[in-house]
């Protein structure tokens, strides 16, 4: 939650896409205790390694082992 409210704040927005399982990164939320209620009842959505909507940098497909 806190490098989600970071880069909430770097992008000088409240919004923070909501990871849990049942919001797949699809749904926005001001307030940072609805998504910590969510993680709490779903869980983080799976194979959700690279934080891309929450501060990590966008990985391309050959740092993420695509060799196609």
């Amino acid at each position: 939650m806190k490098a989600a409210k970071k880069s909430a704040a770097s992008k000088k927005t409240k919004e923070i896409i909501c990871p849990c399982a049942h919001c797949k990164n699809q749904k926005i939320w001001i307030d940072p205790s609805v998504i910590e209620q969510h993680l709490v009842m779903h869980g983080f959505v799976e194979r959700y390694t690279n934080w891309s909507h929450h501060g990590d940098p966008k990985q391309t497909s050959s740092q993420l082992g695509d060799t196609t």
